[in-house]
């Protein structure tokens, strides 16, 4: 498998969970001997088109893949792609990121206005916005272990500047970006582990919760703990299973544990995007289910998307 795979597992992975745990959000409406379907969702989403996880993960693709290595250029292109995205369709804007993106001077200093609207609420505000999208950081550069820190740390403080919100965003993006190099699940979870203990250690227990102890359909559902934390899981749960039974039956444990997740309740379309991407970073788009690649209303432009990526230099 190649990373080429890979990265594009992540991303339609990512897609994947999104579009498949619209439906289902903060309902719980999912039987235990259910399977989530996709389906045009209350809020206005076709069925199998994903949400403003996706879309807000692809103005960070666009923006990181124009701007290289001049973050301070990334971070106003981020901030006029998530203005853009606002003013066209803006649909499923957490409140956190609208208070952000709607500061008369967000478009000129996004990393002020960030911090601003943060400590505005105490210092207590810690949504799931900003990991939720990171795998459109993560798929830019995945062979360069600094710059996917750099970048996805950025990519959390443009709206989200809670230090719980960018240890979780960086240990997402870091795992990915391990995974989509090939190290394995066992290396990924370590790598990220580490990441966000360097940045909050308030996330170190958050990554080792098993799904009950999340708690996902619970108080406080929007939570970055909560998010990574289902992220996370989803990881060792694939790996359990993998190393006893499930090596070749990849697609159908991939479905598995997004329905798991997605039966738990809470924000399932989140939940279940950065699950969706850390399986996808692992088992490539070859190995993801057909008929839910296949459903993606938009999968072209997750294709197209991929094939403007930077490629990895060769030595």
């Amino acid at each position: 498998m190649t990373m080429e795979d890979r990265r594009r597992g992540c991303l339609f992975g990512q897609a994947i969970g999104d579009a498949l745990g619209a439906f289902y959000e903060f309902d719980g409406a999912l039987r235990p001997d259910e399977k989530a379907q996709y389906k045009d969702t209350r809020t206005g989403f076709l069925a199998g088109e994903w949400t403003d996880d996706t879309e807000q993960a692809l103005v960070l693709t666009r923006a990181f893949t124009k701007s290289g290595d001049d973050m301070d250029k990334a971070v106003l292109l981020i901030a006029d792609g998530f203005l853009k995205w606002l003013g066209a369709d803006g649909r499923g804007c957490g409140n956190h990121t609208a208070k952000v993106l709607t500061d008369s001077l967000y478009s000129l200093h996004p990393l002020d206005i960030s911090q601003a609207v943060w400590e505005d609420s105490g210092r207590k505000s810690a949504p799931n916005g900003s990991v939720m999208r990171v795998a459109g950081v993560a798929i830019v550069r995945p062979w360069d272990k600094f710059w996917t820190n750099q970048a996805s740390s950025f990519s959390s403080q443009t709206t989200h500047y809670d230090y719980r919100c960018v240890g979780a965003t960086v240990a997402a993006a870091m795992a990915m970006a391990s995974l989509m190099r090939g190290e394995g699940i066992h290396k990924a979870l370590a790598v990220g582990e580490h990441c966000a203990h360097e940045i909050d250690p308030r996330m170190d227990e958050w990554l080792k919760m098993s799904l009950e102890e999340l708690d996902l359909g619970g108080k406080f559902k929007g939570f970055v703990g909560k998010c990574v934390g289902a992220g996370f899981w989803a990881l060792r749960e694939f790996q359990r299973q993998q190393d006893a039974m499930y090596d070749d039956l990849w697609p159908d444990r991939f479905e598995e544990i997004l329905n798991d997740i997605i039966r738990q309740g809470g924000d399932t379309d989140t939940n279940a995007a950065v699950a969706g991407a850390m399986m996808g970073a692992h088992i490539g788009l070859s190995n993801l289910p057909k008929r839910l690649v296949d459903g993606l209303v938009k999968g072209s432009l997750l294709e197209s998307i991929c094939e403007a990526l930077p490629k990895e230099p060769t030595p």
